[in-house]
């Protein structure tokens, strides 16, 4: 969910798109669970916090270059990739969003959440996380010190902000917080070299069991580690989460062929836009066509599986099929760039 653009500018990384494909599918399954089951059969704490902290990471990831960081671009690609995206699909989705979920269709109630940066709400919060990094790595000429206060900076006043009131606009607490985590995988990217030395399985194996412990520690202890809206218990116990996590998906995702059951996941990742566009409403049709046909929830997971390869499979055909005839809505030109 980063700006794709900027992507296809630079040499594509397999690994990248499969880190980005299996967060993706993740949320893609916690949608599906909501809406076949009314309710989270798998802990939000146990996964989907580590795929959007993923997500946000990848986005710091991809501002190094060290060919050097150019702002007008930057912002061009902001505005043309995550922000006419946001409207697009927004208001194509207020009306039938509304629908499905009974909510008034007054055109005025309708819109109010799209201006104000409610109607998705980690898009948003990428709108307004993004420029702000490029400013500052702008300003900063490329220096790390003013990136890491930035972070650090968002990050103590999105805790200011934390509270159970409903999102501010333009998702400005999940935006700040971003900041801390696009900083990670800023300084990821910088210093690159230096976490591939550790890239053996001796010590693959250490974060495995780390993080293993980490999610018994998680699971039993009750530790709340939402980042939407914000609750965080115990931010030790979530940045260790989180920066673990972070590391061993991305070395073992480096690991991985790129053969043709990866592709799929690749492509994913690659296209992952569209899909969490999607990801709500797909697996809501999904679910309902399945109560419809008798095959409605009783219990047994295999059925969530099935609903969810249902789901999959549908939001896979959609996003090929708005790549292929629309892409314009996602920021891509329809012209084919010429070869450098």
């Amino acid at each position: 969910m980063t700006n794709l653009p900027d992507n296809v500018m630079m040499k594509r990384k397999h690994w990248v798109d499969v880190l980005r494909g299996l967060c993706m599918m993740a949320i893609l399954l916690h949608h599906t669970e909501v809406y076949y089951t009314d309710q989270t059969l798998t802990p939000y704490n146990l996964y989907l916090t580590d795929a959007l902290t993923i997500f946000f990471m990848v986005s710091g990831y991809l501002f190094y270059k060290e060919s050097g960081f150019c702002l007008r671009k930057k912002m061009v690609s902001v505005a043309r990739s995550l922000l006419m995206p946001y409207f697009i699909f927004t208001l194509l989705m207020a009306l039938p969003k509304a629908l499905a979920h009974g909510y008034s269709t007054d055109w005025s109630t309708l819109l109010l959440p799209i201006i104000t940066g409610q109607a998705s709400w980690f898009v948003a919060a990428l709108c307004v996380a993004e420029p702000l990094f490029a400013l500052t790595l702008w300003t900063g000429r490329g220096k790390l010190g003013p990136i890491i206060l930035l972070g650090l900076s968002g990050l103590l006043i999105s805790i200011g902000l934390s509270t159970d009131i409903p999102s501010y606009p333009w998702q400005l607490d999940n935006a700040l917080q971003a900041l801390c985590f696009m900083t990670l995988g800023y300084c990821y990217h910088r210093y690159e070299h230096v976490f591939n030395s550790f890239n053996r399985p001796s010590y693959l194996v250490l974060l495995f069991f780390l993080f293993m412990g980490i999610k018994i520690y998680v699971a039993t202890c009750g530790v709340d580690m939402y980042i939407h809206h914000i609750n965080i218990s115990n931010y030790p116990i979530f940045f260790l989460d989180i920066t673990v996590g972070g590391l061993l998906l991305a070395h073992l995702c480096k690991a991985v062929p790129a053969i043709r059951w990866t592709a799929w996941i690749a492509w994913t990742g690659s296209h992952s836009l569209v899909y969490y566009f999607l990801c709500g409403g797909i697996p809501l049709l999904s679910a309902h066509l399945f109560n419809a046909v008798g095959l409605g929830y009783d219990g047994r997971y295999p059925t969530v599986l099935l609903v969810y390869a249902t789901a999959y499979g549908l939001t896979t055909a959609a996003t090929w099929a708005i790549y292929r005839y629309f892409p314009f809505v996602t920021g891509k030109s329809t012209r084919k760039r010429p070869a450098n």
